[in-house]
């Protein structure tokens, strides 16, 4: 079985992932060889575009070899929200700074992009320089 490429999160009702991460064959080879592991793999995909975190959204076709449009607006909408929480835990997830420092920032992310909490001034500042420099 293949790691899950970083950057595809499975959930209980679809799959949510970056357009640069689906885009790679990769992510897609992953993805049919996982559905056709199990039946329950199978679900939505919503890919969020990387600069406008507008969605899309897909289903493995019946031969299990490529991708049909989904029309899911609720979903993709759902999932639109947390777009910028995505991108941003992606690149910080996907650079080369310390396991300290990735462990901090995404839950400071988490905290401000996913839960919609406030974080303190300076932990916002710190985490807008933190994004910046990647």
């Amino acid at each position: 079985m293949s790691k899950t490429p970083l950057g595809l999160v499975y959930r209980d009702n679809c799959i949510r992932t970056l357009k640069t991460v689906w885009n790679k064959k990769s992510t897609k080879d992953h993805y049919i060889n996982s559905v056709k592991r199990s039946a329950k793999n199978a679900k939505p995909i919503i890919v969020i575009d990387d600069n406008d975190f507008s969605s899309e959204c897909f289903l493995i076709n019946q031969t299990l070899d490529d991708f049909d449009i989904h029309h899911d607006p609720i979903l993709c909408r759902q999932i639109e929200l947390i777009g910028k929480y995505m991108k941003i835990k992606y690149d910080i997830l996907s650079s080369n700074q310390s396991q300290e420092d990735k462990q901090k920032f995404c839950t400071l992310n988490e905290q401000q992009n996913y839960w919609n909490k406030e974080i303190s001034t300076k932990d916002e500042k710190a985490l807008d320089k933190f994004v910046k420099e990647l």
